[in-house]
Order: C-alpha cells, then sequence, then structure tokens
C-alpha cells in the first residue's frame, strides 16, 4: 500500500528501510551497472547489491526483507523511496501489501525527499573514489570498491548514532542479520597481500602478490586481484 501521509521515523531496528538505484559508469568487471543501496532507519545499517540490471532490485529488496524476518521475527512496517519506476511492478506492490508494509514515496528526481538515502549515496560513492585513488585496483572494479565502502560505513562510528556504529547498534539490540566482522583482521582495499600456496590450492604464488578487494559475502575467506591477469580468487 502506498502512503501519502507524513514521513513516519522509526522507533526501533528495522522498522522502517529507506531504499534506492544508484546507476554507476563505466561498466564494472563481473559486469555490474546498478547498485541497490538499503538503509536502515534506526540504526542506519545498510546492505548494497550489486545489479547488472535494474529490473533485479524489487527481487533483491525482497529477499532483504525476509532476511530480516527471518532473523529478527518482524517484517519491516516502512519502505521510504522515491517514485522510480523500478518498485511499480504489480508482483512488488502484491508482495509488500501482503506483508502489511506501508509504502512511502516522493516525488521522483527529488534527492530532497529521501535526504538519508542522498546522504547515504553521497558518502558512498566518495569512499568509493578514495579507495580506488589510494590503490592499484583499476577503476573496473569500482563494485568491489562499493562493497567495502558499506563495509566501512557499518562499522565505524556515526555522529548521527552518538559515534556509535551501525554494526554496535545492532547488537546492543542483540540483533543481528550477518555474521559480526572481527575488526582486528580488517585489511585495507587494495593491499598487497602475500598468502601461502598449498597443494591444488588457486591462491596466487607469493611471487605475485595479490590485491586485497574485501571479505566474501557470508564467508570468513577474502577476495583477492592478481594485478597482472585480473583474476579474481579465493583465500
Amino acid at each position: 500500500m502506498t502512503n501519502n501521509r507524513p514521513i513516519h521515523s522509526a522507533k526501533f531496528l528495522f522498522e522502517k528501510l529507506h531504499f534506492d538505484t544508484l546507476e554507476i559508469m563505466p561498466l564494472a568487471k563481473h559486469p555490474t551497472r546498478y547498485v541497490l543501496v538499503i538503509i536502515d532507519d534506526f540504526s542506519c545499517f545498510n546492505q548494497v547489491y550489486l545489479l547488472s540490471q535494474k529490473s533485479q532490485a524489487e527481487l533483491k529488496l525482497l529477499l532483504f526483507i525476509n532476511e530480516i524476518k527471518n532473523k529478527i521475527h518482524r517484517w519491516p512496517a516502512y519502505l521510504h523511496t522515491d517514485q522510480g519506476g523500478e518498485f511499480n511492478s504489480t508482483q512488488f506492490r502484491t508482495a509488500i501489501e501482503a506483508m502489511g508494509i506501508v509504502l512511502e514515496r516522493g516525488p521522483a528526481n527529488s534527492p530532497q525527499t529521501n535526504g538519508i538515502c542522498k546522504q547515504f549515496n553521497q558518502a558512498l560513492l566518495t569512499k568509493r573514489r578514495c579507495l580506488l585513488a589510494q590503490s592499484n585496483v583499476p577503476i573496473s572494479f569500482w563494485d568491489d570498491a562499493i562493497k567495502y565502502s558499506s563495509l566501512l560505513i557499518n562499522i565505524l562510528p556515526s555522529r548521527s548514532l552518538n559515534w556509535k556504529s551501525p554494526v554496535s547498534t545492532l547488537l546492543d539490540h542483540r540483533s543481528t542479520i550477518e555474521p559480526t566482522l572481527n575488526l582486528n583482521q580488517l585489511i585495507p582495499f587494495g593491499l598487497k597481500v602475500f598468502v601461502s600456496r598449498s597443494t591444488g590450492s588457486n591462491v596466487l604464488p607469493p611471487s605475485k602478490p595479490p590485491l586485497y578487494l574485501g571479505p566474501e559475502d557470508y564467508s570468513d575467506t577474502g577476495c583477492f586481484l592478481d594485478p597482472q591477469s585480473h583474476r579474481l580468487v579465493s583465500s
């Protein structure tokens, strides 16, 4: 259901989600062209999904909503976005109505009505540019820089949270929807990492140090880039 009433502020975790879709050029190596951004209104925790087509955004948003339901046992009450056409299908509207979720919409191409997403998008893209600029990672791997930037925003203190991080806010409320990252093991983006090569391993030999791109999703392994062949490996 679509709601034109005054905008609601969340009183608890994952009561309200802000979401937006970014188009980023040039086309990424994988290939990725779009980024779905989802932000929890209460904790500022974010989730990003890399998309090759804009039409994939609805499915990814519904998957995230179902992940919230499975892990903290309730649906979000509100979704907030602009009038973007990628969230207008009958299937999407039917699905959220069945969950009792209210859809709040602002005018299309008016970021001021979706201020949380606007501020987040600026921070995300700024971090992405900085990560690529300070590393030897090619710009065609900007999607990996986006994922790492999302991670940094989740684990770094925020003034809007009284200098707590979004992840620590989730933990304080005993509501975490993904594995907790050990900050002592955080490796800088683009760092040359020398790794051991075991028999049968696809990890690069020590003479060719790969560049670290970030942790794999829901895994203890990391993703590395061979700077010569541009091949991705995991370790």
